[in-house]
């Protein structure tokens, strides 16, 4: 494996782009602090998945051992690349919100998400931030904008609760298992 790269931020050249910088520092760690937490939850979840896998795998032997327990590692492992713990470090950060925009000025925006968190909890909290971005330049949250806010936040617990049946599927398979096939990669 390669060697962690030191980030070295660009000294701000005027009061606006140190305003930019501070937003952008306080997006990545209010969204490193948000993936921390789905993180955590993902931890009380596999840690007594693989306990009964486990056991499971030791109580009935088998051709393969281990089929069950590596089956929860496999999860444990694509449901790590969907959060991007770290996805920060793959590349600069750019200003979440602008320090000032005139009318008709475009406030910069960050990169797309890294290519490992494709489709994971990056592709939400970017739908997020560019709602709540733009209902800044339109001169704040309104409560329109809190109905927009609400859809967006409905649409990420929808998607959860996707990834949570996903899990009480597989957490199903394995306390029922017997004799029955291992754990399926869907990734």
């Amino acid at each position: 494996m390669g060697q962690l790269q030191r980030i070295e931020p660009k000294v701000p050249a005027t009061p606006e782009e140190l305003r930019a910088g501070r937003w952008a520092l306080i997006r990545d760690l209010a969204v490193f602090q948000l993936k921390l937490l789905v993180d955590g939850l993902k931890d009380i979840v596999l840690s007594p998945l693989a306990l009964v896998a486990g056991a499971i795998d030791i109580v009935s032997g088998g051709a393969r051992p281990g089929r069950w327990f590596r089956g929860v590692l496999r999860a444990g492992a694509r449901f790590d690349r969907w959060v991007g713990l770290f996805a920060a470090v793959e590349g600069p950060a750019q200003p979440a919100l602008p320090a000032s925009t005139s009318e008709g000025a475009s406030a910069p925006s960050r990169g797309e998400p890294a290519p490992a968190s494709a489709g994971g909890l990056d592709v939400h909290i970017a739908q997020l931030e560019r709602l709540l971005v733009e209902q800044h330049r339109q001169g704040g949250l309104t409560a329109g904008a809190k109905r927009a806010l609400d859809r967006a936040l409905d649409a990420l617990e929808a998607s959860s609760k996707t990834a949570v049946a996903t899990v009480e599927r597989g957490v199903k398979r394995v306390s029922s298992a017997g004799g029955g096939d291992a754990p399926r990669d869907a990734g």
